[in-house]
């Protein structure tokens, strides 16, 4: 059948007009047309596939992240999007989705020291214990550092590669004093705060499209294997877009797991395509008790307290933040993978 453009030129109408008439003629028998009812419905069909074909609705950049990214971010996007009409609410939640950002690249870059990569020495103290405190600056440092030294290897070390050519930290740098913008300056008028959105928006889309290669990485959980009509299988659940799902495959269909890189059943990792696992525990957990009112919350590490003996965790759906144990098993990972003096010191 021709294609609707050449149908339209032909009849020498406009394509609104062509089109109503053709909708008129065939519901509404005013066609004095010889063909069929059938025939005028398919000539109505073909038009209709051919408009929608081509004038299909790129996705926006919060529809894929709310989507496609991991759940941290997918949920401080999806957040943001629902306080369009308050303009301090959308200020707090854009902190929020820079803050929960940048966290979970700095947790990603930290867990693949701790599991993966060699020993790195970091000369400024601060920047090595970036996971103890509050300060963003520090985090972005920290990246940074651990990046340059991935870089030299033209980032292969690093379990997610993109990120050596990719200006996050850029971005993020831009970012840091956010919230310190606003928290000096008390209740800032609404002209004021539209202001400082209407500057730090688009920088925090730059920020969110520098990492579109986190799609082809999925923050799960691999809960378990069994056997099933002669086949192993195995059980995700996925932390992609705002709704976490179950995914079940057979394992030699379209991934192939690596047996030796498989975490704690309760751990959440990063899986890539190639069935590797980067397992980020205890930077990223599961965690229910009383504090969550015993739902299962997902839960960030944001701050150490060696005095306490304690690591402050914040949960993901709430935003609240509390304490758990587990700060001895962290520093021992930290004194093995951030050394204090040079290595050949």
């Amino acid at each position: 059948m021709p294609q609707i453009n050449s149908v339209i030129a032909a009849s020498g109408k406009p394509k609104a007009e062509y089109l109503r008439d053709l909708v008129e003629n065939t519901f509404f028998g005013t066609s004095s047309s010889s063909t069929s009812p059938a025939q005028n419905l398919q000539s109505v069909e073909q038009p209709t596939q051919d408009l929608s074909s081509n004038n299909l609705v790129e996705p926006s950049l919060a529809d894929k992240i709310m989507e496609k990214y991991p759940t941290p971010i997918a949920l401080a996007c999806r957040r943001f999007h629902n306080a369009q009409l308050n303009v301090y609410e959308q200020m707090r939640r854009l902190i929020d989705l820079y803050e929960y950002t940048t966290f979970f690249v700095f947790n990603l870059v930290l867990a693949d020291l701790f599991q993966r990569l060699d020993p790195i020495y970091i000369k400024d103290k601060g920047v090595r214990n970036a996971f103890k405190d509050f300060s963003m600056e520090r985090r972005i440092k920290f990246m940074e550092e651990v990046i340059k030294v991935a870089s030299t290897g033209h980032g292969t070390s690093l379990f997610i590669p993109e990120l050596v050519d990719s200006a996050v930290t850029n971005y993020a740098n831009n970012l840091k004093e956010l919230r310190n913008e606003l928290a000096h300056k008390g209740t800032a008028s609404e002209s004021v705060q539209r202001r400082i959105l209407d500057k730090k928006k688009p920088i925090i889309d730059e920020l969110l499209c520098e990492l579109k290669f986190l799609i082809d990485y999925r923050l799960v959980r691999i809960p378990g294997l069994h056997y099933e009509g002669g086949q192993l299988i195995y059980q995700m659940m996925v932390y992609q877009g705002e709704v976490p799902f179950l995914d079940t495959k057979p394992i030699g269909g379209d991934l192939q797991l690596e047996r030796s890189c498989l975490a704690d059943r309760n751990h959440l990792v990063i899986l890539n395509n190639q069935g590797k696992v980067l397992d980020l525990h205890p930077l990223y957990q599961l965690v229910s008790n009383e504090k969550t009112q015993d739902e299962e919350h997902m839960c960030f590490l944001k701050q150490c307290k060696d005095q306490e003996k304690r690591v402050y965790v914040e949960s993901i759906q709430t935003s609240a933040v509390f304490a758990l144990d587990g700060l001895d098993a962290l520093k021992e990972l930290a004194e093995v993978k951030l050394l204090a003096q040079p290595p050949n010191s």
